[in-house]
């Protein structure tokens, strides 16, 4: 992951982005906290191509992704806010 990335990440804190892993795995996710000094990321998984990997219940997940354990980050591009009727 490159500092480009991390930025990415700190610029998307409470929007979903696109996670590459390395093992392959690719997880959509909301963003929950960025965090340098620890070098890792909690998120809120809302999506993966490994979902066996993670345990089931009826809340959502959060998990902790380490830089190092992540290859590319991508924003996903219908990220809107709340909107307001005018």
């Amino acid at each position: 992951m490159t500092e480009h990335d991390v930025q990415l990440l700190k610029d998307n804190d409470q929007k979903i982005v696109r996670l590459r892993l390395t093992d392959g795995e690719v997880v959509t996710a909301k963003v929950l906290f960025v965090s340098e000094s620890e070098q890792d990321v909690i998120v809120d998984l809302l999506s993966s191509t490994n979902i066996t990997r993670y345990p089931k219940d009826d809340e959502q997940p959060a998990f902790q992704y380490r830089f190092r354990d992540i290859v590319t980050v991508e924003p996903i591009a219908n990220n809107l806010g709340p909107t307001t009727a005018q």
